[in-house]
């Protein structure tokens, strides 16, 4: 048996759907004080049907506004993709991306979504996943569309990812443009594209606020108009930075004519001190409550009531309040489609988070900041791995981190979300030398080519969960799997009947199953094989029968990720 391959189990890890955050593959909902900046607007469609469209400023420029504006008023199909560090691996990187895209074509990329399925038991190498989904990108070709991928430096890091970027631009449909936005130069042939006419590009100099459109900006969006002196004071301090303008609107609420040209006098001339000075501005006029509020909750890289209240150590309805309030300040923004009543419904912009958190630890100190995170963490244990997971990291509590990855392990396998996992582990420094870490590093390994690491790391989980009171059902399944993927089928056979004696139904059930069909496989074909383990799954297990998909073969798609 041992030159035997099979497609590999996946399915005794909860294989789901749903994506950790929706909110990353739509454009955020646009505040009222928006101005509409018609002289961009123009560039990007007169520009849009390049081969890629870059973008390039440091925060605060007004990239993502920009772009969101574009695509509620332009007529062709824009897919949005928001990236974060979180998206550091192929995996995670294609499951949104094709998300993305069947929000512009639902029934795209039924190959991939059925990949995608199976891939918390590793049924498919990375770059034939990879393969598959720039082969059904070509849907999205039929007429023009475009893929916007957002804060694209947050790729930095994950050479993995970074390559199929490059892949992408290389073989989208001709119809289809990818637009780039970030705060570096991305990584592609920006020469060659250049040179061949394919490129365009904007740059921190094209999206600062001219004359006209800071004029408008406060006459039309944010009620407040200025005369000529101080229009022009207020262009030499800030030069056109959309943060800034922003942050001064926001401080001139309520003002009267003779209080705004004092306080655009006054203003600091580089972005630091007018960073500095506008945020003392804004939030020193607010009572000490919403001041706690916002430092308290500038913890939450997404902000909502249920956790702005754990944050901030308040009742849900003070929290709904106060939230409203923060809103209304324009220091949060909400994300698209979402109320906030539901997680990721808000974001602080990044200057104005970094400063409140910076406050907050000056405040209260690392020990009250730590507790703050720990309050967030308990809050999310129960819903949100992620989410606590994160905290407790933040709050330096790495026995809890342990206990919630572990306990996340099967759902983790299941999504193949192992960026999120490495990034917490990277964060806390010392999560190592236990069964889940190396479950879940076997699988990176494999999916990343090294099969050697992969195998000996499958092992290691073993032997870790070899402890008295453990369960290693989990250790052996994934040793299973990973034996199955390197073509050794009579060890997968050896675990297979170990597994059988496990506590766990699924896993037993299943085992049972992978012993029948590599015992057949001696005197049946493949194919005849599989077809016996479809037999036994529907009639030794029932309901049961769907975790043996993996096993049988790619398994179903469709339906959004």
């Amino acid at each position: 048996m041992s030159g035997l391959r099979f497609p590999i189990p996946t399915d005794f890890y909860p294989v789901t759907d749903e994506l950790p955050r929706p909110s990353k593959v739509r454009p955020p909902a646009l505040r009222d004080d928006i101005l509409a900046r018609p002289r961009l607007l123009d560039w990007l469609d007169a520009k849009i049907h390049r081969r890629v469209v870059a973008i390039v400023a440091e925060a605060g420029y007004g990239k993502t506004t920009l772009l969101a504006d574009w695509s509620r008023r332009t007529r062709i199909r824009t897919a949005w993709y928001r990236l974060d560090e979180d998206d550091h691996d192929v995996i995670t990187f294609i499951r949104y991306l094709l998300a993305a895209c069947r929000e512009v074509v639902p029934e795209l990329g039924a190959g991939t979504a059925s990949m995608l399925r199976d891939i918390g038991g590793l049924a498919v190498p990375s770059d034939v996943l990879v393969d598959t989904f720039l082969r059904e990108l070509v849907a999205l070709g039929d007429e023009p569309a475009a893929i916007i991928l957002d804060d694209v430096h947050s790729l930095d890091g994950a050479p993995e990812v970074l390559r199929v970027l490059r892949e992408l631009v290389a073989r989208a449909p001709d119809r289809v443009t990818i637009v780039l936005s970030g705060r570096k130069r991305p990584p592609v042939a920006l020469a060659r594209l250049r040179t061949l006419g394919e490129l365009a590009e904007l740059s921190a100099d094209d999206l600062r606020f001219d004359h006209d459109e800071t004029e408008a900006l406060f006459r039309d969006a944010y009620h407040q108009p200025l005369d000529r002196e101080t229009l022009t004071a207020l262009e030499t301090r800030t030069e056109g930075w959309a943060a800034s303008l922003q942050m001064v609107g926001a401080a001139l609420r309520h003002r009267s004519a003779a209080q705004t040209r004092r306080f655009i006098r006054n203003l600091a001339g580089s972005h630091e001190q007018l960073y500095d000075y506008l945020a003392e501005e804004v939030v020193g006029e607010l009572d000490q409550a919403q001041q706690s509020f916002l430092m308290f909750t500038s913890l939450l890289a997404d902000v909502d009531v249920g956790a702005a209240a754990a944050a901030a150590g308040m009742s849900r309805e003070e929290a709904a309040k106060a939230l409203a309030q923060t809103v209304r300040l324009g220091l949060l923004s909400r994300s698209a489609g979402r109320g906030l009543e539901r997680r990721t419904a808000a974001r602080y912009h990044p200057l104005v988070r970094e400063f409140l958190v910076s406050r907050l630890r000056s405040e209260i100190g690392e020990d009250g900041t730590r507790e703050a995170h720990r309050r967030i963490a308990a809050d999310a244990e129960a819903s949100d791995w992620r989410l606590a997971a994160h905290h407790y990291a933040e709050a330096h509590e790495l026995e809890d981190v342990n206990r919630v990855l572990s306990s996340a392990i099967a759902l983790i396998m299941g999504s193949g979300d192992y960026a999120h996992v490495e990034s917490v582990v990277r964060g806390s420094g010392t999560l190592t030398g236990s069964p889940w870490f190396e479950i879940v590093k076997s699988r990176v390994s494999l999916q990343m080519g090294r099969s050697e690491d992969a195998l000996k790391r499958a092992r290691h989980a073993v032997e870790l969960a070899a402890v008295p009171g453990n369960d290693r059902s989990l250790a052996l399944a994934n040793l299973m799997a990973i034996e199955l993927a390197l073509g050794d089928a009579d060890a997968a056979h050896r675990l297979a009947q170990e597994l059988r004696a496990s506590s766990d139904l699924g896993l037993r059930n299943m085992a049972v199953a992978m012993v029948a069909v590599l015992e057949a496989s001696r005197e049946r074909s493949v194919d005849d094989a599989i077809e016996h383990l479809e037999e036994l799954s529907s009639a030794q297990v029932g309901e049961d029968a769907g975790r043996f998909r993996g096993v049988a073969g790619s398994g179903g798609g469709g339906g959004e990720m």
